[in-house]
């Protein structure tokens, strides 16, 4: 949910395309995820609200700044990003 396509930026490789942030809900609670796209390709992967997906990648929980509370939140810089059949 909450799908932010973000426009192409310049790379290394050219111009990359397809970076997405979205959170991603299940019964145990949710992530934020960020997906960097791909050089000089566009459309490799379409994320779309309401998608099922499947996440590789590595997760990372932020200290809270506070003792004995709840971090903020969680989110994964992704390294694999797969739609999921509905």
């Amino acid at each position: 949910m909450d799908v932010e396509k973000r426009p192409p930026v310049p790379a290394k490789c050219g111009i990359r395309y397809d970076d997405y942030v979205f959170e991603v809900r299940d019964e145990s609670g949710s992530i934020r995820v960020e997906t960097t796209g791909t050089c000089r390709v566009q459309g490799v992967l379409e994320v779309r609200e309401g998608d099922r997906v499947r996440v590789e990648g590595l997760f990372i929980q932020p200290l809270s700044d506070k003792p004995g509370s709840q971090p903020p939140f969680i989110f994964t810089k992704s390294t694999a990003i797969m739609r999921l059949p509905q």
